[in-house]
């Protein structure tokens, strides 16, 4: 005999032992669907971003050995390591312009999920792709807006300490405290944005801020457990790629075994395990997306009492 479990809620006030519990709660209860949607959409993606940070990390060893090579140690970087230090900048813009697509449709695909879960008689049991389709497009349009304006946003913030370092390096200390601060809020800018149909920008942004700071602990200690959760399994799933890189760059050092890791078939199993990481960095992180968006709800019931409101205005539509 099957028994149901209880429903997940999002708008719940919960203990910090219960975000936890809840966040692996749904995971658990959904996990086929949502490893099924992950895999569909950021697996092709990672087949790309694993070019890029093996990229990354060859021109990185070129470099490592044109600064160890003692005939070039004294004269700088020759052509050699100047084409290296380019390709490492290109490698690392591509990186992190793949990786912000990634967590764009990561937290699309999570926060559709849990607000589907949550409306639909039997959950995700059995959901297809069309009745999935209308929340996964509207969250993957938000969540690139708001993504662009948080790299514009953190362009104008680098900018302004550059300035500060150049006119009182002192006045960097001074900022850090208050900017990280500001930052936990902002944890929540992207849940409020997904969940509430009716949020602008501005009111997404706003909300973040008055909800954060009122919740702030909250959020500090979900963000610190969860990331060292979520360290800890993505730390599994590079082990294997990190120590492949090093036997290559170990064997290129000494230089007797080239034509091991020179050949296609250890490049391409570098290769491999390199997606193998990159998938593995979303999944993983897949806990602190739904983590954050059990704080969410969790913020609106405490302070705003989302559930009160819902019942006052369905009882006057009666």
């Amino acid at each position: 005999m099957n028994i149901q479990k209880p429903l997940i809620q999002l708008y719940k006030v919960r203990s910090f032992g219960e975000k936890i519990s809840d966040t692996f709660a749904f995971i658990g209860e959904n996990f086929k669907i949502l490893f099924k949607h992950i895999t569909y959409f950021l697996l092709p993606l990672c087949l790309f971003q694993a070019f890029a940070l093996n990229g990354l990390m060859g021109n990185y060893m070129a470099l490592f050995t044109r600064f160890s090579d003692a005939g070039t140690a004294g004269n700088g970087l020759d052509s050699m390591g100047w084409d290296s230090l380019s390709g490492i900048l290109m490698s690392l813009v591509a990186y992190v312009v793949l990786y912000t697509v990634g967590y764009t449709l990561l937290t699309s695909i999570i926060y559709a999920m849990m607000k589907v879960y949550e409306r639909r008689g039997d959950r995700l049991k059995g959901i297809g792709w069309e009745e999935l389709q209308p929340q996964m497009v509207r969250n993957l349009k938000r969540g690139s807006i708001l993504i662009l304006v948080t790299i514009i946003l953190s362009i104008a913030v680098l900018a302004l300490f550059a300035l500060a370092s150049y006119i009182a390096p002192a006045l960097i200390l001074v900022a850090y405290v208050p900017l990280i601060a500001v930052a936990v809020p902002l944890a929540l800018f992207m849940p409020i944005y997904q969940f509430e149909d009716d949020a602008t920008l501005w009111v997404a942004l706003r909300k973040s801020l008055r909800l954060g700071f009122k919740t702030w602990g909250g959020i500090f200690s979900l963000l610190i457990v969860l990331s060292i959760l979520a360290s800890v399994l993505q730390m599994i799933t590079q082990m294997p790629w990190q120590i492949a890189v090093m036997i290559k760059m170990f064997l290129g050092m000494e230089g007797a075994e080239n034509a091991f890791i020179s050949s296609f078939g250890y490049s391409f199993l570098v290769y491999l395990l390199s997606v193998v990481s990159s998938f593995g960095t979303y999944l993983a992180y897949s806990i602190l997306v739904v983590g954050l968006g059990y704080q969410y709800g969790h913020a609106c019931e405490k302070i705003d009492r989302m559930t009160v409101e819902s019942d006052i205005d369905k009882f006057e539509q009666l």
